[in-house]
């Protein structure tokens, strides 16, 4: 068995910057670090070198697709709205039905995508509370 050979503090640091630049929220980091480790790891300074250097390259050749939490939160409402069928015959969400719940019972009475990201934490609570009620009348 080959020894393993840790990432250098040179590669640790630009890890570090780019995920700084691209405004990486440390979920999405941790998500990276883990997919590049087989799930060996989530943190920066346990990287081997090889590994240390595929995630350079991920991240500055843009081969790897980031999510907002922004995003993330948007979809984990179209995710329980799939689940309650809220589909059209073609099987794609139906996003007037989510517009409509979001403008007549959301807080603030707008469409999904405009909902900011500090505003997108309750309307993702209240969605929520309508999927859990939802799944105990089925």
């Amino acid at each position: 068995m080959m020894k393993q050979i840790s990432s250098t503090k040179k590669q640790n640091a630009m890890i570090g910057y780019l995920v700084s630049r691209l405004k990486l929220d440390d979920d999405t980091k941790e998500e990276i670090i883990y997919s590049y480790t087989d799930g060996r790891t989530t943190s920066i300074r346990e990287l081997q070198f090889e590994e240390a250097k595929e995630v350079i390259k991920a991240l500055t050749s843009g081969h790897v697709q980031f999510q907002s939490p922004a995003n993330k939160m948007r979809r984990k409402i179209l995710s329980m709205a799939h689940e309650m069928s809220w589909e059209l015959p073609s099987g794609k969400i139906d996003m007037q039905r989510v517009n409509n719940w979001c403008i007549n019972y959301g807080y603030l009475a707008k469409r999904l995508d405009k909902y900011t990201d500090s505003e997108l934490p309750a309307l993702v609570s209240a969605f929520e509370n309508m999927y859990l009620k939802h799944l105990k009348g089925i």
